[in-house]
C-alpha cells in the first residue's frame, strides 16, 4: 500500500499531468452504446481513435 506522501505525489502528477472528461451516458436511452463501449478492449484507445479520425476528416 502507498503511504500518504507517495499518494499525495501521485495525486499532483496526474492533476498536472492529465485532462480528465466524463461521459454520462443514460442506462435506458443509450444501451447499444453502453454495451458497444463496453466490448472494446481500452474504451479511452476508442475515443481517442474517433476524436483523432474526426480531426483528421476536418483537416484539424
Amino acid at each position: 500500500m502507498a503511504s500518504s506522501s507517495h499518494s499525495k505525489a501521485n495525486s499532483k502528477y496526474a492533476k498536472k499531468t492529465y485532462k480528465c472528461f466524463e461521459l454520462k451516458l443514460r442506462k435506458d436511452r443509450n444501451d447499444k452504446l453502453i454495451k458497444s463501449l463496453k466490448d472494446k478492449p481500452s474504451i479511452n484507445s476508442y475515443i481517442k481513435e474517433l476524436i483523432e479520425k474526426d480531426m483528421n476528416n476536418k483537416n484539424l
